[in-house]
């Protein structure tokens, strides 16, 4: 009996742990090669070329241009960058003299992509209207992923496309805790009508971090300040990955722990 009990048990857990690993590998980058081409100004200058990665609001791979963000030639303008696995979404590829992009999305379709880079098209820094970055996009996955949207220190909306776990309400709600004295009633109304967004909705999304805005600013920080970071203008509404899977996984185990000593009991008492 408790031989058919236990085999129950690890066929149970087993299945469960098959589905919480597919739960958790959803929500995260899979981990792969990107490329980015830079323009021929760029190439020209630059001693070293590195590339950015941090989550949206969260941590960020690697401190700003340190050894491990350099990338490698692989002919031309044209340089390389291994991403490892993790919940990355966010991108930035910059050289040592101080250029660098806008911050720009990416998701595992992106694997294998390139980075172009239009040095023409600067960017409005979100957290300091005086400074800007160069535009950059995918060569094939640019209708999904794209600049980051987002709503600057002073009112103007930038980039296009929102990072995983954000909607537009939840970046006004952030530009509206970020930067109170320039987000007046008329100003912040604009932006509802530009947005689309409707008056009565606004300030009423919750975020993942239980409603709050969040007003920090990590990940997309560089040690020159040019960068517009992701979580300044973000609310906070991340997509950290589901704990679902983890909490389902210790439920089954404890289930399964206490079937087994009941099990154990039983045989003891027979025998």
């Amino acid at each position: 009996m408790s031989k058919k009990v236990f085999s129950v048990i690890l066929v149970a857990v087993m299945v469960v742990s098959i589905f919480c690993i597919a739960g958790i590998s959803a929500s995260a980058f899979g981990g792969g090669t990107i490329y980015a081409e830079l323009p021929d100004t760029w190439a020209k200058a630059a001693k070293a070329v590195y590339c950015h990665v941090w989550e949206n609001g969260a941590d960020e791979l690697y401190a700003w241009q340190t050894k491990n963000e350099k990338m490698e030639q692989v002919e031309g303008n044209k340089y390389s960058y291994e991403i490892p696995s993790g919940n990355w979404n966010m991108i930035i590829i910059s050289i040592d003299t101080g250029m660098q992009t806008y911050d720009l999305t990416f998701g595992d379709p992106c694997v294998g992509d390139t980075i172009l880079i239009d040095p023409d098209t600067p960017i409005e820094n979100p957290m300091d209207s005086n400074k800007s970055a160069a535009r950059a996009t995918w060569q094939n996955n640019n209708a999904d992923y794209g600049p980051h949207f987002a709503i600057t220190s002073i009112g103007s909306v930038v980039g296009e496309v929102l990072a995983p776990g954000e909607d537009a309400n939840q970046v006004l709600e952030a530009f509206k805790t970020n930067y109170p004295d320039i987000a007046t009633a008329e100003l912040v109304a604009e932006l509802e009508q530009q947005l689309g967004i409707d008056s009565a909705d606004a300030g009423s999304s919750d975020t993942a971090s239980g409603g709050d805005a969040d007003t920090t600013s990590s990940g997309g920080s560089t040690a020159s300040g040019t960068s517009s970071t992701a979580s300044g203008t973000s609310s906070g509404a991340t997509s950290t990955g589901d704990s679902t899977p983890y909490v389902v996984l210790a439920v089954v185990l404890v289930a399964a722990l206490g079937v087994a000593v009941i099990a154990a009991k039983k045989k003891t008492t027979a025998e």
